[in-house]
């Protein structure tokens, strides 16, 4: 995997040198001092540990999806105690980091970004999104090798179990296919490798929709004969209220 990120790095231009995480920052806004400690109670445990999935919950604030967010906060926290081998993290790039977040445990741990934009009652937030993927791979830990992409509202009971396992394989790319009416791959919930992820990003603003960028991955590495993994469907511990249609989701 190293050398082919190596390549895809060199094919997609130079991507996180020293120099470049500076300046995500300074686009970004993140200031110099905002990082997340390296120790919490699971990095001992996941020291050694050859591959790491760390699951990123993207989160905006906003009074219609508290109760949402709230509810799935609370079972990502749960889950993360339960199933030791994972580590997870949220970004609400909507709220004031002055301020102590709500969500934010032992366990469930705020990666320290805030959007320049106001909130946004609309749905599509795609480029807001994006940023708070810059910000995740300039902040998580440096054990974090690959990254789950995961919009903070879903929870699925058979997701983290099926995340501990998938470590284990550690594909350097994972999508759920949705179908030509679901616009092809799920932005909600994708995996890549970190240096891939970050590889990767050099790319994105030449799509207009984040399912077309990952399509480009996918049929870039399928080129280059590196297989995908194909996640499964997993069904919603409970309804959640679709942004673009408000249309109840049960499944994930």
């Amino acid at each position: 995997e190293s050398e082919l990120s190596d390549w895809l790095v060199k094919k997609w231009s130079r991507v996180q040198t020293r120099r470049a995480r500076a300046a995500t920052r300074m686009a970004l806004r993140i200031p110099p001092s905002a990082r997340l400690s390296d120790s919490s109670p699971r990095s001992m445990s996941n020291m050694n540990a050859t591959s790491l999935l760390c699951v990123v919950l993207h989160m905006c604030w906003r009074e219609r999806l508290l109760h949402d967010y709230q509810y799935a906060a609370q079972k990502w926290d749960r889950a993360a105690a339960s199933h030791p081998t994972l580590e997870v993290y949220f970004v609400d790039s909507c709220r004031n980091l002055s301020e102590p977040h709500p969500f934010e445990t032992r366990l469930l741990r705020r990666i320290p970004f805030q959007q320049r934009q106001d909130p946004q009652a609309r749905f599509w937030l795609t480029s807001v999104e994006m940023d708070q993927v810059a910000a995740a791979l300039v902040l998580l830990p440096p054990r974090c090798t690959h990254v789950v992409k995961l919009t903070g509202k879903y929870f699925s009971h058979s997701l983290p179990p099926y995340l501990e396992r998938l470590a284990a394989e550690a594909p350097m790319l994972a999508l759920q296919a949705r179908g030509p009416s679901w616009h092809g791959w799920s932005s909600e919930l994708y995996i890549m490798s970190r240096r891939l992820l970050a590889a990767a990003m050099r790319t994105r603003s030449s799509f207009t929709s984040t399912e077309e960028w990952l399509e480009h991955v996918r049929t870039t590495l399928s080129a280059l004969k590196v297989r995908v993994h194909r996640l499964p469907r997993f069904d919603l511990d409970r309804p959640v209220q679709r942004s673009g249609d408000f249309k109840l989701m049960t499944w994930l």
